[in-house]
């Protein structure tokens, strides 16, 4: 297959305090999300509970004023998309899962073809460490001639916890994040994506990475296939 790549920014990573989500607005009616420093734009009406997890929140962090929002002290922080309720183990820290361990977790479904999508993934840049893992792993190491690894399973991976889009998808090889899918593609998938993942899923692709080391700095460039977003519906 041929396959070309691209870079962008990631995304930053998100900030300590309260684990972000849906809370009560406490300027209208229905819920405001929580972005883990402040208030988003984003609004959506009163949701029903949701239904029991086995994730303890013990470790959630209290908010300190109150202008940040009250944290329930329940199953109900663990940050899902409205439609399901991802059974994974939260982070200590964040009280949100990793993308790691979702990929520990949750079940990786075999590529689903056709594979129409070509996808250049953003933020290769900001996750050298985890491409470089990756070669390190098939036994490639990176020169300054370049190296390319061919058909590597990919995993796509929805973060509604994600402080800047809770729509962003990562894109894992192993458990080793590579990149996202950008903002407006993620848009498309991540729907059907956080559905299959409260179902127990992961869907997977296939993927092309470059990378070539100049004087111990290392550029890399990751390319996928994958389903079109409605073959997930």
């Amino acid at each position: 297959m041929k396959l070309f790549g691209g870079k962008s920014k990631k995304p930053a990573p998100p900030q300590a305090g309260p684990p972000p989500g849906w809370y009560h607005d406490p300027g209208g009616q229905g819920e405001r999300y929580w972005d883990g420093a402040e208030w988003t734009q984003h609004c959506r009406p009163p949701q029903p509970p949701l239904p029991p997890s086995s994730f303890t929140a013990a470790n959630v962090p209290t908010p300190a004023s109150g202008d940040s929002p009250a944290v329930p002290v329940t199953t109900e922080v663990m940050v899902t998309k409205v439609e399901r309720i991802v059974e994974v183990r939260a982070t200590a820290s964040s009280g949100v899962p990793s993308v790691v361990e979702m990929v520990d977790r949750l079940t990786l479904k075999p590529p689903r073809h056709p594979l129409d999508e070509q996808v250049e993934v953003v933020g290769e840049t900001y996750l050298i460490k985890g491409i470089k893992k990756v070669f390190r792993e098939h036994k490639r190491p990176i020169g300054g001639a370049g190296v390319t690894l061919e058909d590597v399973q990919c995993v796509l991976v929805p973060e509604p916890w994600n402080p800047h889009d809770i729509k962003a998808v990562a894109v894992m090889v192993g458990r080793n994040h590579v990149g996202y899918l950008e903002a407006a593609l993620a848009a498309d998938y991540s729907k059907a994506l956080n559905r299959l993942a409260g179902e127990g899923f992961l869907v997977t692709g296939e993927a092309r990475i470059w990378a070539q080391s100049d004087a111990g700095v290392v550029r890399a460039r990751v390319t996928i296939l994958i389903p079109e977003a409605d073959e997930l519906s």
